[in-house]
Parts: structure tokens; sequence; C-alpha cells
């Protein structure tokens, strides 16, 4: 008799060695996905600091407004943007993140934050700062990655951000920041 095929053993060694090439790629994969979305905040952040630039240079001074800078996520209804409005920031939101835009002061000079709050776990947070300095040298920073997320505590949250307001210094460091 003439038996042709594969016997149970030798499909077993094969799904065996599948499932291990399987177990060894899937953190790469889901590695590249969390990038994938940090992607988006850096781009938004930068395309921030660019038109809070613009505007500055146009209308002598920051907006607040994400119209003025043309950003296009829709504006949020979600409890989540409760925590960056309460810190005085506009907000807007994509599927992945929070967006926030506040003008503020620091040393007496006005400045542009830009903050790009993760909604994933794993999955970084993002500032940007447009800074005016003397006779209005406009100093751009960011994206800056920050590990925090809207799955971190709340008090994490509010620290995190408050302390970017509070000491952008931190963030963008001298000579990207002037003091």
């Amino acid at each position: 008799m003439d038996a042709s095929g594969f016997t149970l053993i030798e499909l077993l060694v094969v799904i065996f060695i599948i499932g291990i090439l399987s177990a060894i790629a899937l953190p790469t994969f889901f590695r590249l996905i969390g990038k994938a979305k940090e992607s988006e905040a850096t781009q938004y952040i930068s395309y921030l600091n660019k038109h809070q630039t613009a505007q500055y240079i146009e209308a002598t001074g920051f907006t607040n407004s994400f119209g003025s800078l043309s950003f296009s996520p829709e504006q949020t209804a979600t409890s989540a943007a409760a925590i960056l409005k309460s810190l005085g920031f506009s907000v807007r939101e994509s599927k992945n993140y929070l967006y926030g835009i506040k003008v503020a002061t620091h040393n007496s000079y006005p400045i542009a934050a830009q903050v790009a709050v993760s909604k994933n776990l794993g999955v970084r947070s993002y500032f940007g700062i447009v800074y005016a300095h003397d006779n209005n040298i406009l100093v751009p920073c960011g994206p800056v990655a920050v590990d925090f997320s809207l799955a971190s505590p709340l008090s994490k949250q509010v620290q995190m951000v408050t302390q970017f307001l509070a000491t952008p210094e931190i963030y963008c460091p001298y000579p990207n920041f002037i003091n």
C-alpha cells in the first residue's frame, strides 16, 4: 500500500514551529503599532508648533483656537478632555490622542504649549512649545516624548501637564529653550 501525506507528528511539529515564530514576532509587531500611533502625535505637535510660530508672526500673538491653526481633529465631547480643559487648554481629539493647546507666560514671555496625551497604555504622550523671547525671537521645541497616558493615574496626568507649563525648560533644555 502506497501512503502519501503527512503524519500527525509532522503536522504537530510544523504547528509548534509556527507557534514559536509567532511568539517571537508578536512583541515586535505590537511595538511597531505603538510607534505608528506615536508618529501621529509627533507630526501633529510639529504641525502645531509651526502654525503657532506663523500665527505669532502674522497676528503678533499665539492662539488658543484650533480653527486659527487649521487643525482638523474634531472637537471632543468625552470626559477625558475635562483634565486638559480644567488646566485651561483648548482640546481636540483623534482616535489615539487627546490634543491640547494653551497660551501662557513663562518668565514674563508668552509661550504656546501643545500637548498630545495618549489614550493607549504603553504609547507615549508628547509635549511641544513655542517660546517668544527677547525681540520676539521665536524658539520652538518639540515634540518631546513623555511617559504617561490617559491610562495613567489622574494625579500623574495633572502633575505632568502642570510641570510642563510651570517649568518647560525641563523638557526643552538650553539652547532650545532660553531662560
